[in-house]
């Protein structure tokens, strides 16, 4: 169903893409930093992407991870916990406006989850709603709430709940534009 949604929003995204937007082919690089919670501790993700434009419509790849965290689920000894995801990129970016952007790109790929001795795979999918502000010609500030979703995580850390699944969003990024 989750799915099926955000088909249906670039589809009816696609229409209107084909105005004020490049005709020519475009790219992005950029790096972020999220910022959500992990069984109620504060933690951080790392990552960049990049990709190709056209009529607004992006495809590109994405790496992302975290950095340093340290958990003690049901012990009393802190132990490592290492999450990394990436893969393709699809999304879509409006027009410039003035001095701002919006920007929803769905990462979709792989994802690893390592604690203690117990490492797992899972397909993933992580949607970005980015608002793009224009600082100086091509060069962007963006602010963004993100979601990641790992299917069949049925580790203790329990990723695919609200309060794990969701962070808020800072990046810098170069978006061309013509």
């Amino acid at each position: 169903m989750f799915f099926r949604k955000i088909l249906l929003l670039l589809l009816l995204l696609f229409p209107c893409s084909f105005f004020a937007h490049d005709k020519d082919m475009t790219g992005w690089v950029g790096y972020e930093q999220q910022f959500g919670a992990l069984r109620q501790e504060f933690i951080t993700y790392g990552g960049a992407s990049a990709g190709m434009s056209i009529y607004g419509l992006s495809v590109g790849a994405g790496i992302y991870g975290n950095y340093g965290f340290k958990s003690s689920i049901g012990t009393t000894i802190p132990y490592d916990v290492s999450i990394i995801y990436g893969g393709l990129v699809v999304g879509y970016k409006s027009p410039e406006l003035e001095f701002v952007r919006f920007r929803l790109n769905v990462l979709l790929g792989y994802g690893t989850v390592d604690m203690v001795s117990q490492k797992t795979g899972h397909f993933m999918v992580a949607p970005t709603f980015y608002v793009d502000f224009i600082i100086a010609g091509e060069l962007n500030v963006s602010l963004g709430v993100s979601y990641r979703y790992f299917h069949g995580s049925d580790t203790s850390l329990n990723l695919n709940t609200p309060e794990n699944s969701f962070a808020a969003m800072v990046g810098f990024s170069w978006i061309g534009d013509d």
